[in-house]
C-alpha cells in the first residue's frame, strides 16, 4: 500500500491553536500545571509591561525536576509524548504550546536537570514559523534575565523557566495603546484576577493544612499567593449537609471511586468584615460562587455554575458542591484538553440532583430567605414610610367597616356595603394608621395579604401585609429603591388591592380571594425570574 505524510502547514496550525479557548488566567494556569507535575515546590511569576512601550512580559519559573535537552525538545514538540506518570495534571501534551501561544507570539522554555552545567533553551516563535512554513524552533543561549529567575527560584537546583514575549492578545484591542493610564489600569486588573484564579484553582496546592495534595508555594510579582477555599470550612457557620465517595464505572468496566461533598455557607449578615471576604472575596459576584466546583488530580478546572444540573438563582448562593476525581476517570467526565470542561453523566447526574445537590440547596435557601427577609424587614420599614402617610390619609376616607370580635379570637367585620365575612386574623393594634406593613413570611407563600388596623383612636381602617421574602418583591422593590415614586407606585397598588378585596368580600368569596392571592403571587413569582437582578451583592 502506498502511504504519503503530510506535515501540516505549522504557521497555519500554530496560529489556529491560539484560539483553543483559553484566556489568561487558564493559560498562566496551565503552565504551572507542568510545574507542579514536575514535583516543584516553588514557583516564581512575573507578569510586568513597560509603561512607556506597553510590552507585557511574562515568565514563569520552578524549582522542579528539570529537563534534558531532549525532554526540553519533547515538551515543545505539539502532541508532545505521554507522561509516565498517570496523575500528572498535564494530559494530552498540547498545554505548554497552546496556552503560551494563546497569548503571546514567542515563547521561550529554558530548563536544566541537577548537575548541568548550564540550561538548554528553545523557543516557538510563531512569525518564524509563518515565515518558513515549516516546525523550526530556535535554539538560543539564556538571556540574563531567564539566567536571574533560575537562579532566584532554583539556585544550583534542577529548575524549568517558561517566557512569554510578543504578548499581543493578554489586553483587548481597546488598550492597545500603550503608555495610557488606561492601558496600565487594564494591565493591572488582569493581574489581579489572575491573583485570584491561581489562590482558588491551587488551593488544596497552597493550603499547607490540606493533605491531599504536595505543598507549593507560588509567588506573583513578589507576593505570595494565599489559598481561597470556597467552602468556607474554617468559618463557624459553615455546615457540611453530605460527603461521601461514590462509585462509577469506567469504560474499562472498573469500579472508580470520585468524591461528592455539599456545604452550605453562612449568611453574609452573620459574618464580620473578615470572615465576609473569606466567603464573598471582593470584585468575585456571589451568584458565581455557588454552584459544583470540580477538582481532577486535586486542581480546581471548573466552577461557576451547576454543570448543566441546574440553573443559577441567587437565592441558592450560599450553596458550594465538591467534585473531586482522579485522572483514571477523565473519559467518563469527558475532560477536555484544557482541563477547563467537563459533562457529567445524566444517570450520575440524576443521583448528584436527587441526594446531594437539591437537599443542599434547599437548606442554602432556607437560611438565605432567613437572613435575607430580617434584614429586607428592616429595611422595609424606612422604604414604606414615605408612602404610607399618604396611604393612611386615604385609608382614612375609606373607614366604614364595623367589627364583632368574636369568642374564639376572630372577628366578624361588616363591610361598608352591608355584606359580611369571618376574618380569622387578629385585628392588629398599631399607634399608626397601618399602610403597607412588612412582614417576613405569609400563608402559602403570598406577596401580600389585607389585613385591618385598630389605631390608637380605637378606628378600623385597612392595611396591607407585604411579604419580603417574595422574589417580586426583593426584585421589584430594589430596582425601584432610588425612586421613591415608583415605591410608593407599588405601595399604593398592593393597598388598593387590600382594600379592594375588604370592600367586596363577603363569607361566599373568602375562598375566591385567597386563591386570587396566590394565582397572582405565583405568576409574580414567575416573573421575578425575568427581571434584573439587583445590584446588592
Amino acid at each position: 500500500m502506498k502511504t504519503h505524510e503530510l506535515p501540516p502547514s505549522a504557521g497555519r496550525v500554530i496560529n489556529s491553536l491560539r484560539d483553543a479557548g483559553y484566556d489568561f488566567n487558564t493559560a498562566v494556569a496551565d503552565i504551572v500545571d507542568n510545574s507542579v507535575s514536575a514535583n516543584a515546590t516553588s514557583i516564581w511569576i512575573a507578569a510586568v509591561m513597560n509603561s512607556r512601550t506597553g510590552q507585557i512580559d511574562v515568565t514563569i519559573a520552578d524549582n522542579g525536576s528539570g529537563m534534558t535537552p531532549d525532554e526540553v525538545l519533547n515538551a515543545m514538540k505539539y502532541g508532545s509524548d505521554e507522561r509516565e506518570d498517570a496523575h500528572s495534571l498535564g494530559k494530552f501534551g498540547l498545554g505548554l504550546k497552546t496556552a503560551s501561544t494563546s497569548q503571546c507570539r514567542r515563547v521561550s522554555l529554558v530548563s536544566r536537570k541537577r548537575g548541568s552545567d548550564k540550561p538548554f533553551k528553545l523557543v516557538l516563535d510563531i512569525d518564524h514559523a509563518q515565515k518558513t512554513n515549516r516546525w523550526e524552533y530556535l535554539e538560543e543561549p539564556a538571556t540574563a534575565l531567564e539566567l536571574q529567575f533560575l537562579k532566584r527560584v532554583a539556585d544550583n537546583h534542577s529548575g524549568t523557566v517558561v517566557r512569554w514575549e510578543k504578548c499581543d492578545r493578554i489586553l483587548a484591542r481597546k488598550y492597545s495603546k500603550p503608555g495610557g493610564q488606561t492601558h496600565q489600569a487594564a494591565f493591572d486588573k488582569k493581574v489581579n484576577e489572575l491573583r485570584f484564579h491561581l489562590a482558588i484553582v491551587f488551593q488544596r496546592f497552597l493550603d499547607r493544612a490540606d493533605k491531599r495534595a504536595a505543598n507549593v508555594q507560588i509567588m506573583l510579582n513578589g507576593d505570595r499567593i494565599q489559598p481561597w477555599d470556597p467552602f468556607c470550612r474554617e468559618l463557624e457557620g459553615t455546615e457540611v449537609t453530605y460527603s461521601s465517595d461514590i462509585l462509577v464505572e469506567t469504560n474499562a468496566g472498573e469500579d472508580v471511586p470520585f468524591n461528592i461533598a455539599a456545604y452550605v455557607i453562612p449568611s453574609r449578615d452573620d459574618l464580620d468584615a473578615g470572615e465576609l471576604e473569606r466567603a464573598f472575596p471582593q470584585g468575585q459576584s456571589p451568584d458565581k460562587l455557588q454552584g459544583i466546583y470540580v477538582y481532577r488530580e486535586n486542581r480546581l478546572i471548573h466552577w461557576g455554575d451547576w454543570c448543566k444540573l441546574s440553573r443559577q438563582e441567587f437565592h441558592f448562593r450560599l450553596c458550594r458542591i465538591e467534585l473531586s476525581f482522579g485522572s483514571e476517570l477523565d473519559e467518563v467526565f469527558n475532560v477536555d484538553f484544557k482541563k477547563s470542561r467537563i459533562e457529567i453523566d445524566p444517570s450520575v447526574g440524576d443521583y448528584l440532583t436527587s441526594e446531594v445537590i437539591d437537599p443542599a440547596r434547599k437548606k442554602a435557601e432556607a437560611r438565605y430567605r432567613g437572613q435575607a427577609s430580617i434584614r429586607h424587614k428592616r429595611e422595609a420599614e424606612v422604604l414604606h414610610a414615605k408612602a404610607n402617610s399618604d396611604i393612611g390619609k386615604q385609608a382614612a376616607s375609606s373607614r366604614g367597616y364595623r367589627v364583632q370580635k368574636l369568642s374564639d379570637g376572630q372577628s366578624k367585620v361588616v363591610t361598608k356595603s352591608g355584606a359580611t365575612f369571618i376574618e380569622p386574623k387578629p385585628i392588629i393594634k398599631d399607634e399608626k394608621d397601618g399602610g403597607v406593613i412588612p412582614v417576613t413570611e405569609l400563608p402559602d407563600s403570598v406577596l401580600w395579604q389585607p389585613r385591618l388596623v385598630e389605631n390608637a383612636s380605637s378606628v378600623l381602617q385597612t392595611s396591607v401585609e407585604v411579604n419580603v421574602s417574595h422574589p417580586f418583591y426583593q426584585k421589584a422593590y430594589a430596582l425601584c429603591k432610588d425612586n421613591p415614586n415608583a415605591i410608593k407606585a407599588l405601595d399604593y397598588l398592593l393597598w388598593s388591592l387590600a382594600n379592594a378585596e375588604y370592600s367586596a368580600k363577603d363569607q361566599k368569596s373568602v375562598d375566591n380571594f385567597e386563591e386570587m392571592r396566590r394565582e397572582v403571587s405565583r405568576n409574580l413569582r414567575k416573573l421575578a425570574e425575568e427581571l434584573p437582578k439587583p445590584k446588592r451583592n
